[in-house]
């Protein structure tokens, strides 16, 4: 929680406080780069890559029901029994002045950032109502059923600094087990050998 910290002394220096606001609409989701869904099955051995979206932003008007996004410290929790984590990436729209990330080695996967530059009117004015925060990149290691769930130590802060109410939603990833060479070679030439023999028999029947 290396930048947990950090955002909170420095948002008690620029003397702003954290306060909780009106419930809003605003939503987390992990979104499979090839599915468009949180369900994904993969092979064993292969990678696979989840967007973390948020929606649900301002509207016009803005109001607090639907706020803008100027800082975000999210937690991510995987089986890294089932998947290892191997890389990520941080979006734009406008939260960029201090992307940081890390995984823990344990299962957490921690995504920093926040707006330091950008005004509460700009970021009504030019943020987009849905986009996608950034992704993760992980790999099947067995094969089994695992889950992407947002701790629940996650944060995200509005356009004026107060904490921002959000819901989450979970992933799913289904890791299927790939046949071995040697098998895969055996299944193969079973159904040549098969091919054959119906071959044979249908020029046997044209005599």
């Amino acid at each position: 929680m290396k930048k947990t910290s950090f955002a909170l002394v420095l948002l008690a220096i620029a003397g702003l406080t954290i306060s909780a606001n009106a419930a809003s609409n605003v939503s987390l989701s992990f979104v499979n780069s090839l599915t468009g869904t949180n369900n994904n099955t993969v092979f064993l051995g292969s990678e696979f890559t989840y967007n973390i979206v948020i929606s649900n932003l301002h509207g016009s008007p803005n109001t607090a029901n639907s706020p803008a996004l100027s800082v975000y410290d999210l937690f991510v929790n995987y089986d890294s029994s089932q998947i290892s984590y191997q890389r990520a990436t941080l979006n734009d729209n406008y939260v960029n002045d201090d992307p940081y990330y890390s995984d823990d080695g344990s299962g957490q996967i921690e995504l920093f950032n926040m707006s330091l530059f950008n005004s509460p009117e700009f970021l009504q004015a030019n943020q987009a109502a849905l986009f996608t925060i950034g992704t993760i990149t992980f790999k099947a290691l067995k094969a089994g059923f695992g889950t992407l769930i947002f701790d629940s130590s996650s944060r995200m802060l509005n356009e004026y600094r107060d904490e921002l109410t959000f819901s989450t939603e979970s992933a799913t990833v289904t890791t299927n087990a790939v046949p071995e060479p040697s098998s895969a070679a055996l299944i193969a030439l079973g159904a040549g050998g098969l091919v054959l023999v119906v071959l044979r028999r249908r020029s046997q029947v044209g005599v």
